[in-house]
Formats: C-alpha cells, structure tokens, sequence
C-alpha cells in the first residue's frame, strides 16, 4: 500500500497509557527483529501518533548501574554515579512502522 509523506509537524510523541501497554508489547513482539517479553524495573514505552495511528514504538528503561564507557564519557566519579543514575536512561526497543495500526 502506498502512503503519502506524513509532515513531521502533526506527529507527536507521547506516553503509552497503561490501558494500551497490551497493545505496544504486542506490536513490539510483532515488530521488533529481537521480539519483545517485558520490561522489569524503571520503564517507560512511548509511542508516535499521527492523529490515532501509531507510527514508532520506543521503550526505556533504567540505566546499567555500571557502564564503564558511559561513566568515563560523562566523567562521573563513583559518588556522583551513585547520587545521579537515575537521571539516566537505556533505549532498549525502537519499531518505526508504517503498517503498524
């Protein structure tokens, strides 16, 4: 099917409510090329709409407590790691679709 450009000004990015957190596991699942189970601890799943229609999935979680590369790029030392990761967050699913409903 062919569709016709979306302009980026009338998409937006949004938090997936609870009520359709069954939704975006299962198009995760469905899209994803590493699948999809479930998040555990800190996370967040938000979704682009054009209107009602979902465009991108994108899941966060918590940051790993220790990535050495990261630390060292952000030039933490242990205490401030300690007292900050939780401004941090990993990407962990990104599905752009356009045959996604």
């Amino acid at each position: 099917m062919e569709h016709s450009p979306i302009p980026l000004r009338e998409v937006q990015v949004r938090s997936v409510r609870p009520d359709e957190e069954p939704r975006f596991d299962a198009l995760m699942r469905t899209h994803h090329y590493l699948g999809f189970r479930n998040y555990c601890g800190n996370r967040l799943r938000q979704v682009a709409v054009h209107g009602e229609r979902w465009l991108a999935l994108l899941g966060w979680h918590a940051a790993a407590l220790h990535c050495g590369a990261r630390d060292r790029w952000i030039g933490w030392t242990s205490l401030q790691r300690r007292q900050r990761l939780f401004l941090v967050l990993n990407q962990s699913r990104y599905v752009l679709s356009r045959n996604m409903c």
